[in-house]
C-alpha cells in the first residue's frame, strides 16, 4: 500500500505564502493573494499524486545466496529498474530477518526512465538456522518534487545459515595434522637450507633437507 507524503521542497513553497499573508495589514491584497498561492502549491501537489510514478512501474528485484555461513558478511544486491517515462529519486532500505546486522542500506539514487542500477549491500547473521527476509521499502519522487509517494515492495526470500564452511575446512586440516603427529610423521627443518654454499658443498650424511620421515613401523615393513 501506498502513501503520499508532502515533500521539503513543497513545504518550503508553500511557506512562502505567508509572507503576503503577513502584509494584509499593510496591503489589503495581501490575504487573497496568499490563498490563491496556496491554491496553486495544493494542484501541484494533487497533480503529482495523480500523475506521478506508480509502484507497479518500479522493478526491484533482491539477489542473495540461499545458503550463508553464521558470522560470516555476505554479498546481497538490489536490482533496479526505473520502468516510467520520467526521472525518479529513490531511497532504497531492505529488511533482513530480525537480529541480522546490515551495511549498505538504505541508499539514494538517481534512475532515468528505464534505467537500471544496482545497489551492492552485506549482511550477516551470528544465528543458524532458516530466516526469511521481508519487505523492499522504497521512497520515489519525481519534478517538481513535491510530492514523495512511500510503498513496501513484498519479496520474501528464504535462506539457510550454516556453520561457516572455511571454519570447517581449517579444523579439518588441523585433524589431519594432529593424526600425522600421532603417527609420528612431522616436517625436519634443516638450517641453512637454500643459501648458495648449501647448493655447492659437497653432500654429507648429516644433510636430510625438508623430509617427511616416516614412522617406525613403516621401515620395519619396507625392511
Amino acid at each position: 500500500m501506498a502513501s503520499m507524503l508532502p515533500s521539503r521542497s513543497f513545504i518550503t513553497l508553500a511557506a512562502l505564502g505567508l509572507i503576503p499573508a503577513v502584509l494584509t495589514p499593510v496591503f489589503s491584497l495581501g490575504f487573497p493573494i496568499a490563498l490563491i498561492y496556496l491554491a496553486l502549491c495544493g494542484c501541484l501537489f494533487i497533480a503529482g499524486v495523480a500523475f506521478g510514478a506508480r509502484p507497479e512501474q518500479i522493478h526491484i528485484t533482491r539477489r542473495l545466496e540461499s545458503r550463508l555461513s553464521v558470522g560470516e558478511w555476505e554479498s546481497a544486491r538490489l536490482e533496479v529498474q526505473n520502468g516510467t517515462q520520467w526521472p525518479l529519486t529513490l531511497s532504497l532500505l531492505d529488511t533482513p530477518p530480525a537480529g541480522w546486522e546490515m551495511e549498505g542500506l538504505p541508499v539514494d539514487l538517481k534512475l532515468a526512465p528505464g534505467e537500471e542500477a544496482t545497489i551492492p549491500y552485506r549482511v550477516r547473521s551470528d544465528t543458524r538456522g532458516k530466516f526469511q527476509f521481508g519487505e523492499i521499502w522504497v521512497r520515489l519522487s519525481q519534478f517538481p518534487h513535491l510530492a514523495v509517494r512511500q510503498f513496501r515492495l513484498k519479496q520474501p526470500d528464504d535462506v539457510r545459515v550454516y556453520p561457516d564452511l572455511k571454519e570447517v575446512s581449517r579444523y579439518e586440516l588441523m585433524c589431519r595434522r594432529s593424526r600425522l603427529a600421532e603417527f609420528g610423521v612431522h616436517r625436519v627443518r634443516v638450517s641453512g637450507r637454500g643459501s648458495e654454499f648449501e647448493r655447492i658443498r659437497d653432500y654429507t650424511p648429516d644433510d636430510h633437507g625438508d623430509l617427511i620421515v616416516a614412522p617406525d613401523r613403516f621401515h620395519s615393513e619396507v625392511c
